[in-house]
């Protein structure tokens, strides 16, 4: 008897997007993992193109059609809604963020449905 493989599936609902402003064909909109991962996509979106602050904005997680969280350029993620000065990010980037957004196959690992 041999052992099935369970097939992990994920949710879809989340939603990632941001503009790129240098040109809008490159602009991002795909469905990724979790939080987490929705960093990592941001950040090596923004490193493949060359991005520089100006030329890109703010990752948008969108869930069921509802804004859950932004990414700023340095990857951390933010309460949906404008910054004010005591705003504290609800997620910082990791090492592992940084060094799997340097690597296509790495972040692109976190991607809806990729293996």
């Amino acid at each position: 008897m041999t052992k099935r493989r369970k097939m992990q599936r994920f949710d879809d609902g989340f939603r990632l997007r941001a503009k790129s402003y240098e040109d809008p064909i490159f602009n991002l909109d795909v469905s990724v993992r979790d939080p987490a991962c929705a960093v990592r996509v941001y950040l090596g979106w923004v490193y493949q193109h060359g991005y520089g602050s100006s030329k890109v904005g703010d990752g948008q997680l969108i869930v069921d059609g509802q804004p859950l969280a932004r990414i700023s350029y340095n990857g951390k993620m933010w309460r949906p809604g404008p910054w004010h000065p005591a705003a504290e990010p609800t997620r910082v980037p990791t090492h592992e963020d940084w060094e799997a957004s340097r690597d296509p196959a790495e972040w692109k690992k976190c991607l809806a449905g990729a293996r």
